[in-house]
């Protein structure tokens, strides 16, 4: 089977989310002739995630089911996209909040205009004063460590989905297991000068279920960025 666009889309403890978003994003990829897979990722969940997953997966050979033990955004992350046929591929959220036609909509835009890396800027968001806070929070410190960086290219670090060329992902040799992850890609990016394009996006509130990014996590975001600017990024 050929496969042209690979997802891969990261499930810790989304038993309530999983069917809603795999179906979502098949649809779309479907509708649109594409020829594409999408990497369901397990990360350790301890819920009935794997039951929903393996059951679509039975019906649907575009749908694969991958199990890691190690629990970690970054991780779950990381060994999906090894498991990647596609010539464009990159990777999503499991909690609902995005929308199936974006995942659709950067795929086409990266293909159609050439691009190294295609991702979302999260406007209108509606997951909460927390979680706005904890983004307002970080990307400040980021632009204080790099103010060299584009920030109408770089303006949501933790945006996605984001996607990329085979090449592009070939080259940015992604190694962070937790939530550092897009911080580390886009850091990368810049300094590798890919051709990148950041596209709007209506964010929405989570569907079901809980986010397991708590505020220390931005800390975690600020000692991992640190470490990278020491190493010349």
């Amino acid at each position: 089977m050929k496969i042209e666009q690979s997802i891969v889309i990261p499930f810790c403890n989304e038993e309530k989310n999983v069917k809603y978003v795999i179906e979502g994003i098949n649809k779309e990829f479907k509708e649109k002739k594409y020829s594409y897979e999408i990497i369901a990722v397990d990360n350790a969940s301890s819920d009935n995630t794997k039951t929903v997953i393996k059951e679509l997966a039975k019906k649907n050979n575009r749908i694969k089911y991958l199990y890691v033990a190690e629990r970690g955004y970054g991780n779950a992350i990381i060994n999906g996209l090894k498991k990647c046929r596609g010539k464009y591929l990159g990777y999503g959220w499991g909690d609902g909040q995005m929308n199936s036609e974006d995942v659709i909509k950067v795929f086409g835009i990266l293909k159609n205009k050439t691009l190294d890396l295609c991702k979302v800027k999260r406007i209108n968001r509606k997951d909460g004063f927390y979680r706005r806070l904890q983004s307002f929070i970080y990307n400040l410190f980021y632009r204080m460590i790099f103010p060299y960086m584009k920030f109408e290219l770089f303006g949501d670090m933790n945006g996605c989905p984001k996607v990329f060329t085979r090449k592009a992902y070939k080259k940015l040799r992604i190694s962070s297991k937790k939530w550092f992850i897009d911080t580390e890609i886009m850091i990368k990016a810049n300094k590798y000068k890919l051709n990148i394009e950041e596209i709007p996006i209506k964010f929405r509130k989570r569907r079901a279920g809980k986010s397991n990014l708590r505020l220390k996590v931005v800390f975690e975001f600020v000692k991992e960025a640190i470490k990278f600017k020491l190493k010349g990024y």
